[in-house]
């Protein structure tokens, strides 16, 4: 699964952007597809310095991506952790559920 969520990176990654925004990229789609989507995406932001924003849930794909990690919450910017410290944050363990007041 996730045949139209390849095609459509694919199709936005084919204008040679500097600049990529992806909603959900590995929403519906297979375990296996999405590591190659991160190794593809990693590759093109050491080759063309490319910046991509991602909005995700699946902290496993942006791990190898990001350099920073922002939350958002009730629409507000909430905590922004550098990529080496996401382990360490309990912000981090909270908003995904892992803490106890969620």
């Amino acid at each position: 699964g996730g045949e139209q969520q390849i095609l459509a990176i694919a199709r936005c990654l084919c204008n040679q952007p500097t600049l990529v925004l992806l909603d959900e990229p590995t929403e519906g789609v297979q375990p296996s597809i999405i590591d190659e989507i991160s190794e593809v995406l990693q590759e093109l932001q050491a080759k063309q310095n490319l910046t991509i924003v991602i909005v995700e849930q699946n902290l496993d794909f942006i791990v190898g991506l990001a350099s920073r990690i922002y939350t958002i919450s009730r629409g507000v910017l909430d905590t922004e952790i550098p990529i080496e410290e996401i382990q360490d944050s309990a912000m981090v363990a909270e908003y995904l559920g892992f803490g106890s007041s969620r």
